[in-house]
C-alpha cells in the first residue's frame, strides 16, 4: 500500500522556476513518463524516479 507523501512524489505539479541544464540523461519518472534528465523531473516535482528511459 502506498503513502499519499508517495503517491505526491509522483504527481507532476507546475513547473517550478528551477534552471535545468539541456543534457539529455533520462530518467523514468514513477508515473512512468520519461524527462530528458532529473533536472526536468524534479522540476515538475517528480521526485521518485530511475535512470534510463522507461520501457
Amino acid at each position: 500500500m502506498s503513502s499519499c507523501k508517495e503517491d505526491e512524489a509522483c504527481k507532476e505539479s507546475k513547473a517550478s522556476n528551477i534552471n535545468c541544464y539541456n543534457i539529455y540523461s533520462p530518467v523514468c519518472g514513477c508515473n512512468g513518463k520519461t524527462y530528458d534528465n532529473a533536472c526536468y523531473a524534479e522540476r515538475l516535482g517528480i521526485m521518485d524516479y530511475k535512470n534510463g528511459e522507461c520501457e
